[in-house]
């Protein structure tokens, strides 16, 4: 399945790196390359501006799109920095177009990475659960493989606790649950010690920025990631028709609510007090309206996640 988030306004697809990698390859082989040919044919016909022609060539247009290259993954950064200030704003249409723009010219997979997350955010922030389930997905896919462990296990634990929850709200319970299963795993992970070369290849303390790979993905999400596995579970449960286990997370996990955003923290609340109902009545599930909800767009999103 596609999703209408991976699609920009003006109908171009930016799920794939073809066209930065294009761009790549065309810059840094294509044209040094044609620049060779001129060298090569000016030497045979012994036309020496040619074969200046040709060096002017080569060397410009690598330098040039080292340049560029460079420029988009500085603008891709500031991107997504704008992206996530528009969503933390409520603006999801701007933040949905910033964070499209890396994943249009940017080849790194870290920024790719962080713009389906984000772009996955804004999908589960506006219930288009389906279209969030695959953009997290897409968002471990792309984990880059020259993140240390400790910072991918990190992002894996983040993308997964939301990909449970959107595929819970979505009503595809057995795959929230092995979505769940992995965020668990790599929560222990993150418990675990650090490996032996991390310090050595973790270049997120050296001060460099955008080029920074670790702490482009370490900056995707500043919260506890158990939070959000908690959330997750407590859903994943309320859906599955398993009140008692819906209730005792909501109860044994209080710490959570600290980090929770307000229609999160209306969600958990909400999956408390119809597991409650529903074990007072026997411990079958049924789904109950919000009581006077004081935020209409918060008891929307709450009804939607919970299927109703």
């Amino acid at each position: 399945m596609d999703s209408a988030y991976l699609v920009t306004r003006s109908g171009r697809s930016v799920r794939t790196r073809t066209v930065p990698l294009l761009g790549m390859l065309g810059g840094m082989i294509g044209l040094p390359a044609f620049g060779g040919l001129l060298l090569t044919v000016g030497a045979l016909l012994e036309e020496p501006l040619l074969a200046v022609l040709g060096v002017l060539v080569g060397v410009a247009s690598f330098a040039l799109v080292t340049v560029a290259m460079w420029a988009a993954l500085f603008k891709g950064l500031s991107k997504l920095r704008a992206a996530q200030g528009y969503l933390a704003q409520g603006d999801l249409l701007r933040a949905r177009e910033h964070a499209q723009w890396p994943l249009a010219w940017v080849f790194r997979a870290d920024q790719r990475t962080r713009a389906f997350y984000t772009l996955g955010q804004c999908a589960e922030l506006a219930g288009d659960f389906a279209d969030a389930a695959v953009l997290f997905q897409e968002a471990i896919t792309s984990a880059p493989a020259f993140a240390v462990a400790k910072i991918r296990s990190r992002l894996v634990a983040h993308a997964s606790s939301h990909l449970a929850f959107a595929l819970a709200a979505a009503g595809r319970i057995d795959e929230a649950k092995g979505a769940l299963t992995r965020a668990h795993l790599a929560l222990r992970e993150l418990m675990g010690p650090d490996g032996a070369l991390s310090a050595l290849f973790d270049d997120s303390g050296w001060g460099m920025g955008a080029a920074s790979l670790n702490q482009t993905v370490r900056d995707m999400d500043g919260r506890d990631p158990r939070v959000f596995a908690v959330l997750a579970g407590a859903v994943l449960a309320y859906r599955a028709n398993d009140p008692q286990a819906a209730l005792d997370l909501v109860m044994r996990e209080t710490h959570a609510a600290w980090s929770l955003l307000p229609h999160e923290n209306a969600l958990l609340a909400r999956v408390g007090d119809a597991s409650r109902a529903a074990l007072a009545q026997g411990g079958a599930m049924r789904h109950q309206a919000m009581a006077a909800p004081e935020d209409p767009r918060i008891a929307g999103w709450v009804e939607r996640a919970l299927g109703a």
